[in-house]
């Protein structure tokens, strides 16, 4: 393995794999931890007993910059205290995993059939999970956001690889495969 990524639930790790080049993701680890606490618990296991490169990527919960400085700094801490010379990075998609949907929302008014409505974009800004599960809601096409993902075409991966979560990520797997010998 050249790296891990550990993230918080199912819907995370599906969106990970679903924007991420996939050269990137041969011979990583990604794996949802099952919320904030088991984030911490589980990357920290891997720390210690695999020894590799790992990245958290997790919901910030805010929109403060503040407070999602204080949630990374906290995770980071509680991580990387056991990462004796291991690569240990926190990213924080704000305010919750996704809003990566809504980078670009060309994607969402294909597969909803139009524009968003003002208030599921102002929805959006502070809970775009909620503002998906009422997209999903209104609509007889998905049961759930992890089959919206299964509609993404290769021009809306391009683009929403794009956002500043995708972004840091596929920058960290980059610089761990450097780091990794051959």
């Amino acid at each position: 393995m050249n790296a891990y990524i550990v993230t918080e639930v199912a819907f995370d790790e599906h969106l990970l794999r679903s924007l991420i080049p996939e050269d990137l993701l041969n011979d990583v680890g990604l794996f949802a931890a099952g919320g904030t606490s088991a984030v911490k618990s589980f990357a920290r296991s891997v720390v210690v007993r695999r020894q590799i490169p790992t990245v958290i990527v997790a919901d910030a919960d805010s929109m403060i910059p503040e407070l999602i400085e204080y949630r990374r700094r906290d995770i980071q801490e509680i991580v990387e205290i056991l990462a004796i010379d291991i690569p240990v990075e926190v990213i924080l998609a704000e305010p919750e995993m996704e809003c990566i949907l809504f980078y670009d929302r060309s994607f969402l008014a294909r597969v909803f059939g139009g524009d968003l409505s003002e208030e599921t974009i102002e929805l959006a800004k502070l809970q775009p999970k909620k503002a998906l599960e009422q997209l999903i809601s209104q609509s007889n096409k998905f049961d759930n956001m992890i089959e919206l993902l299964s509609v993404l075409t290769d021009e809306d991966i391009e683009i929403l690889r794009q956002a500043p979560t995708i972004q840091e990520t596929i920058q960290f797997l980059r610089s761990a495969r450097k780091l990794t010998p051959v």
